[in-house]
């Protein structure tokens, strides 16, 4: 079954319908049509980020309310960088589970604030297509959690909640993501 994923919020879920829709066939969406086919209200909390051969996963790009989340524009950087060494160990099976299957993720991570005030923020990955020859990616979108009437970016993520996997039509792994 396709789906079949509580979402904490309605940006996510948003998101996810969206991305289903861009589909064609059992094609994953290539990662460029995202930007002129998901609502434009979704693109600024985007991220694009991709697997490189030294298993790493630099960020390609960061949409503005993404960038406005962290402090500063991490595009060329390594996604796990925000991550303790385990949870960044963890992150790195999960993310290649979903390109190798191919699946969804979905999770909660609670970060800490420049000010020292918890965040947190619902993710949700999925795969994006590339052209052949090219390092295989995925779209990052997140949705912050409660009060978000103060602007203070997130300096260190502290933990991540027991993660889903999401079925898009390739069934999901047997055992649960990793973290």
């Amino acid at each position: 079954m396709i789906g079949g994923v509580m979402f904490e919020t309605d940006q996510a879920k948003a998101f996810f319908d969206a991305w289903l829709k861009l589909r064609d066939g059992n094609e994953i969406p290539h990662f460029r049509g995202l930007f002129s086919g998901l609502p434009p209200k979704l693109v600024p909390q985007l991220m694009i980020i991709e697997e490189s051969d030294d298993g790493r996963f630099p960020i390609r790009f960061m949409g503005t309310e993404s960038v406005e989340d962290w402090g500063s524009d991490l595009t060329q950087t390594d996604s796990l960088q925000a991550l303790s060494p385990e949870f960044s160990e963890a992150a790195k099976i999960n993310l290649k589970t979903v390109l190798d299957l191919p699946c969804g993720i979905r999770g909660i991570t609670i970060g800490i604030t420049s000010a020292g005030r918890k965040r947190e923020t619902e993710y949700v990955l999925l795969p994006a297509g590339t052209d052949a020859g090219k390092m295989r990616r995925f779209v990052a979108f997140n949705s912050a959690l409660g009060d978000v009437s103060y602007v203070q970016p997130v300096g260190k993520i502290v933990e991540i909640s027991p993660c889903t996997w999401i079925d898009i039509g390739y069934g999901v792994p047997k055992e649960r993501p990793r973290v």
